[in-house]
């Protein structure tokens, strides 16, 4: 028994040693460090080719130019391949100087302006803004002229084109009766 002892007590003895001599350590793997750049680019909304105020100031341009009858000073709101007319829904007697329903460039323009004041002898011409759409896509300014809305619900609508200068200028002058132009009444305007 003593025998029995000794051997007990010897191998508790070793794997105590044994065990002793064992590191156990729990190892965690390193990590790994990843360097990712990112760049992060702002998109600001482009700025508006088209600006309510430089269509309005070429729209003010044009109205109170018509109210002096200043043909020189209207020519210069139209841009040289512009055009002007009527649409087919106006009164057969809304002609352009040639007798068509439609001019177009600066030089038939302006012959149309003269004709018209010619033409037309009343004293009082009032404009107003309907509608002012800045989108790059169509922009346009609808108006009405007073003197022919108030009798044959005709309003104008001017559309515009940037020149190769960066200025803008007018590209369509369009008289149109009202049904033509409702559905864009009342519209937001996309930039104001």
């Amino acid at each position: 028994m003593k025998t029995l002892i000794k051997i007990t007590v010897s191998s508790l003895l070793i794997t105590f040693c044994l065990s002793g001599c064992v590191r156990h350590e729990i190892v965690e793997p390193e990590p790994t460090t990843t360097t990712t750049t990112t760049t992060t680019t702002t998109t600001l909304p482009p700025e508006p080719d088209f600006s309510r105020k430089d269509m309005l100031a070429i729209y003010h341009t044009l109205v109170d130019n018509i109210k002096t009858r200043n043909v020189d000073a209207i020519m210069t709101c139209y841009a040289e391949d512009g055009s002007y007319y009527f649409s087919d829904m106006t009164r057969a007697d809304f002609v352009c100087y040639n007798g068509t329903k439609r001019v177009d460039g600066a030089d038939e323009i302006r012959a149309n302006w003269t004709d018209r004041f010619r033409r037309i002898k009343k004293d009082r011409i009032e404009y107003e803004v309907q509608q002012v759409n800045t989108s790059p896509d169509d922009p346009y300014i609808i108006f009405v002229n007073a003197w022919d809305n108030a009798d044959f619900s005709h309003y104008e609508m001017i559309t515009f084109k940037k020149l190769d200068d960066g200025s803008l200028a007018i590209a369509e002058h369009k008289v149109v009766k009202a049904k033509e132009v409702r559905p864009l009444l009342h519209k937001d305007d996309k930039k104001k």
